[in-house]
C-alpha cells in the first residue's frame, strides 16, 4: 500500500514548557492573514494555563498575554475577518477561556506583525459562563464565522460531553464584545450497530462522553464540521442562527469495535481530534487530524454531499 508522506518542520517557535515556572502548554494555533502585505501576518497560538502567544511568520514570539487567575486556561482559537460591531469594522480572535467557562475576545490591530501588541482584548465585562462553569465539563473547542445575515457566530463544545452551543457576538458598552446564546445541540454518545446492538464509545472516566474539540465552518455552503473524539466527523448545517440536523461523513477506525472496561488508557490512533480548512487554487479541502500524526484530506465539495446518517442529536433554541 501506499506510504504515509512525511511532513518536516521548516521552523520552530521557541519552546514553551509545562513546567511550574511557565505552566505553559503550547496547543492550538490560528493564521491571521494580513490584508495587503502577508508577510506581516501573523499567528496566534494557546498556551493553555500560559495564556496566548502571538508570532511573526519567522517563528519569533512579538506577544504574550497572560493571567494573574491561575483558573484562566486558554484552549482554542479561531478568527474573524470584518466583524461589523458597535459602529466599528475590525478582525477578531475569539478564545475558549475553559478554566473559567466563557469566551475570550480579542481585537486585531491592521498592522499584524508591525504592531508593537497585535492582541488587545475586548471581552465585555463579567462575561457569562458557556456552560455550566464547572472547569472539568467547560468551553472546550470552536469554531467561528459570519453568517449570511451578517453576523458573527461562534459555536463551543463541551469538555468530555458531547453538547455543542452556537452564541453570536454582540456589542458591548464602549469597545468591548459580548456574546448570546442562539441554539444548542447534543451528538449521540452511544450508536446502534448494523446488527442491532448498541455501542458506546470507550472513555476514561465513568461519566464523560466522546467530546469534540476540532471544529472548522464552511460559511459560503452553510456547514459546520465537527470532530467527535473516537467517533468520527459531522457535517452541521448552520442556517441561520441555528443548527440543523447533523450527520456523521466519517467515522474513526475503531468506530463499532469492542474494548474491556478494565484496560489501561485505549489507544487513540484513529481519534478524530482537529480539523482544518486550507484554500488550494480551484478548491477548498477540508483536514482532519487524529491523533497520532496522521491526516486525512476531504475535498469540500465532496464532504457536503457524502454522509452516514447517525439519529440521536438532539437540539434545543434559545431566543
Amino acid at each position: 500500500g501506499a506510504q504515509d508522506a512525511e511532513v518536516g518542520a521548516t521552523l520552530e517557535t521557541e519552546p514553551f514548557f509545562d513546567n511550574d515556572l511557565d505552566d505553559a502548554d503550547a496547543d492550538d494555533p490560528a493564521i491571521w492573514v494580513h490584508s495587503q502585505d502577508r508577510a506581516k501576518s501573523i499567528v496566534v497560538g494557546t498556551l493553555k494555563n500560559g495564556g496566548l502567544a502571538v508570532f511573526d511568520l519567522h517563528g519569533a514570539t512579538i506577544q504574550r498575554i497572560d493571567y494573574e487567575n491561575e483558573d484562566a486556561r486558554q484552549n482554542n482559537v479561531d478568527l474573524l475577518y470584518d466583524v461589523e460591531l458597535g459602529g466599528a469594522t475590525r478582525d477578531l480572535a475569539v478564545v475558549t477561556e475553559r478554566g473559567l467557562d466563557h469566551l475570550r475576545v480579542f481585537e486585531i490591530d491592521p498592522a499584524g506583525s508591525d504592531a508593537p501588541d497585535p492582541l488587545t482584548e475586548v471581552t465585555v465585562p463579567d462575561p457569562p459562563r458557556v456552560f455550566e462553569g464547572d472547569t472539568d465539563i467547560a468551553a472546550y473547542g470552536l469554531a467561528s464565522w459570519k453568517g449570511s445575515d451578517g453576523h458573527a457566530y461562534v459555536a463551543i463544545s463541551q469538555r468530555h460531553q458531547t453538547n455543542l452551543v452556537l452564541v453570536r457576538l454582540v456589542a458591548g458598552s464602549g469597545n468591548s464584545v459580548g456574546f448570546e446564546e442562539v441554539d444548542s445541540l447534543a451528538l449521540p454518545s452511544s450508536f446502534k450497530l448494523p446488527h442491532g446492538e448498541s455501542w458506546t464509545p470507550c472513555t476514561e472516566e465513568e461519566g464523560e462522553k466522546p467530546q469534540v474539540e476540532g471544529m472548522v465552518a464552511d460559511a459560503r455552503r452553510g456547514f459546520l464540521f465537527a470532530a467527535q473524539e473516537d467517533v468520527g466527523i459531522w457535517r452541521i448545517p448552520v442556517a441561520g442562527s441555528a443548527f440543523a440536523e447533523p450527520l456523521l461523513i466519517d467515522r474513526v477506525r475503531e468506530f463499532g469495535q469492542e474494548y474491556t472496561a478494565n484496560s489501561t488508557r485505549r489507544k487513540r490512533s484513529s481519534s478524530a481530534t482537529s480539523t482544518s480548512r486550507v484554500r488550494a487554487p480551484g478548491a477548498t479541502t477540508w483536514l482532519r487530524t487524529p491523533k497520532g500524526s496522521r491526516s486525512t484530506r476531504y475535498p469540500a465539495r465532496g464532504a457536503a454531499t457524502c454522509s452516514r446518517r447517525a439519529r440521536g442529536a438532539r437540539r434545543s433554541s434559545s431566543t
